[in-house]
């Protein structure tokens, strides 16, 4: 919940509206997460209680407390998307053909596998928002992409990162630059996926 706490708390109550995009999927079995002790995680059955991770089940009513827990929150929208993301012919290829993560221990087809399905629940999410700006004839001035294991330590200060852009109309991407001494050393032409930033001018034309 530290993204909640950290990130959309305070964008609140700097008189932002915020709508946040969830693509919540679950399932048992062991993790194809590409970070190595991800199998080492234990599922909280208890949070799961019910077996699924859908509209009315436990887990989605825990999701809403912490949301509800954060206070009054005039501007803020939630959008959950419950659904098991299925992989194409065309994703099922990519994962055959390209040589990301393979080792000489593993091909890396289950690693491959877990990004494709996290690219198609994002693609889903980015088409949801495209939708809503259409039917209600708002357009979004910014656009975040947060992966699930970030840990925010600290309140985000939205307005140091609109002073590096505030026009709206200016087509910029931003990623947190991680240097020597990181966990997530940046390395020259590498970017930190963790956290994505983007203008509504570099959405639309992306």
């Amino acid at each position: 919940t530290s993204f909640l706490e950290r990130l959309m708390q305070p964008l609140v109550r700097g008189g932002h509206a915020v709508d946040l995009y969830l693509g919540l999927q679950y399932k048992y079995g062991a993790s194809s997460s590409w970070v190595a002790y991800a199998n080492e995680f234990v599922v909280d059955r208890d949070l799961f209680r019910d077996g699924e991770a859908t509209p009315g089940s436990h887990f989605h009513s825990v999701v809403l407390k912490h949301i509800r827990d954060l206070g009054p929150c005039a501007g803020f929208r939630e959008h959950m998307a419950f659904k098991e993301v299925a992989i194409d012919l065309d994703g099922e290829a990519w994962v055959q053909e390209v040589n990301w993560w393979r080792t000489k221990k593993s091909d890396g087809a289950a690693t491959r596998r877990t990004i494709m399905r996290l690219f198609y629940v994002l693609r889903m999410l980015w088409h949801r928002a495209l939708e809503l700006e259409s039917s209600q004839a708002v357009s979004y001035t910014h656009t975040m992409v947060i992966r699930d294991d970030v840990l925010w330590y600290g309140d985000v200060d939205f307005r140091r990162i609109l002073a590096l852009s505030p026009k709206p109309e200016e087509p910029c991407l931003y990623t947190p630059h991680c240097g020597k001494g990181s966990t997530y050393f940046t390395k020259p032409g590498e970017f930190t996926d963790y956290v994505l930033m983007m203008t509504g001018a570099w959405r639309r034309t992306s």
